[in-house]
């Protein structure tokens, strides 16, 4: 309902979903792990490996097939990786999906893995639309696993990535649909803004501090 928007209702997976606070994936490429202590992610979706010296009281996402079961990591999978989810014994799942590869196969998979978190993606034109009829659909078939929207850019200039990244996120804040959000740039912007943004456009959509302060972030 536009007018009077309420929070989709999810079944909590650890801190993702039910009554918390939207989470923060960060994205670290191999050559860069660190984090901005001011804006500590939830999670860090380190891929294909962890860094040789992991953050403390970080948490990694890593891909399925490398995850090993390490402390403070979860794996994440993908459609083809869907057979091999119920052998993996962890409180913490992920699935990389998008609205046109959900499939009966993978609604089904979601309904028996309540601990699966949704990571939704979307290389099409209206990436908002195709974001909210995921959510829809998972709606429609009564499925309560939170989902995360994942979001792509190429800018080099914190200000667009801000302006952008808050006119995609903002809407689905305000709908009720937004569990997570995971930023991703191609530009040569440095990591850290990147986390930033996300913390200023949850601050901005839901209230949710960084440590608890009560000032507001300069960033949107």
């Amino acid at each position: 309902d536009y007018l009077s928007p309420s929070r989709r209702k999810t079944k909590a997976v650890r801190n993702i979903g039910g009554e918390n606070f939207p989470v923060v994936i960060a994205f670290r490429t191999e050559g860069c792990k660190e984090t901005n202590p001011s804006f500590p992610p939830d999670y860090i979706y380190a891929g294909r490996a962890l860094p040789e010296i992991p953050e403390s009281g970080v948490e990694y996402i890593l891909d399925a097939d490398v995850w090993k079961g390490e402390a403070n990591t979860w794996p994440a999978f993908n459609h083809e990786q869907l057979f091999t989810v119920s052998s993996y014994q962890t409180e913490l799942k992920f699935l990389f999906t998008s609205y046109p590869a959900l499939t009966d196969e993978i609604l089904a998979c979601l309904k028996t893995h309540s601990e699966m978190v949704v990571i939704s993606q979307s290389h099409h034109p209206n990436r908002l639309g195709e974001h909210r009829a995921l959510v829809h659909q998972l709606m429609s078939k009564k499925l309560q696993n939170p989902v995360v929207f994942f979001q792509h850019y190429a800018e080099n200039q914190a200000e667009d990535l801000q302006i952008k990244a808050a006119a995609d996120m903002g809407a689905l804040l305000i709908d009720g649909f937004c569990d997570g959000i995971f930023l991703y740039k191609h530009g040569t912007l440095n990591p850290d803004v990147t986390d930033a943004t996300a913390f200023g456009i949850l601050q901005a959509g839901c209230g949710r501090m960084v440590f608890k302060q009560t000032g507001f972030l300069p960033l949107l």
